[in-house]
């Protein structure tokens, strides 16, 4: 009869220990008990402040960082998100913004390189030589030669960063 309390009692702090990891373990990944009205408030914080900052006449040079501290704030006090975690999407997010702003930063080197060397005078009016002073046809030529050309220089979605100034 003592081998089997001392089982018992074993067996039940184990229990108890499991039932308090589950909990935890669901309280970090958003399971049904742990959400709520007031997790969608603190969900949506950075982009309300987002869109209400740009509203009021702030700069993206100063909207843009503060809805990354309230984003970084929320998920670390709010969701309670393992520090290493958060720190590491931070990280990956620098690195992938890195790619697409060597690839804009090419693009615009390209395209103030074409304009100094009057290249870029020459490619118009070649292509405006095509349309034979037809309007239509000279805007698509300009469109359609000058945004592949950049595409191909420098690479993705840059024709439109570069053709709409």
């Amino acid at each position: 009869a003592e081998v089997n309390r001392h089982h018992f009692a074993k067996k039940s702090s184990s229990r108890k220990q499991q039932q308090q990891q589950t909990k935890r373990r669901d309280a970090m990944a958003g399971s049904p008990g742990h959400t709520g009205v007031w997790d969608v408030v603190f969900g949506f914080l950075p982009i309300v402040l987002l869109i209400v900052l740009t509203f009021r006449g702030y700069g993206t040079s100063t909207t843009l960082p503060l809805s990354t501290v309230a984003l970084y704030l929320t998920s670390m006090i709010w969701f309670k998100f393992e520090p290493n975690y958060v720190n590491a999407t931070v990280i990956d997010g620098l690195g992938d913004s890195l790619t697409t702003i060597a690839i804009v930063f090419g693009a615009i080197c390209l395209f103030e390189s074409l304009k100094m060397t009057k290249v870029l005078d020459w490619l118009t009016g070649t292509l405006r030589s095509f349309s034979r002073g037809n309007s239509v046809a000279e805007v698509m030529l300009l469109a359609w030669a000058f945004a592949y050309l950049i595409e191909g220089c420098s690479g993705f979605g840059t024709p439109t960063a570069l053709a709409a100034p």
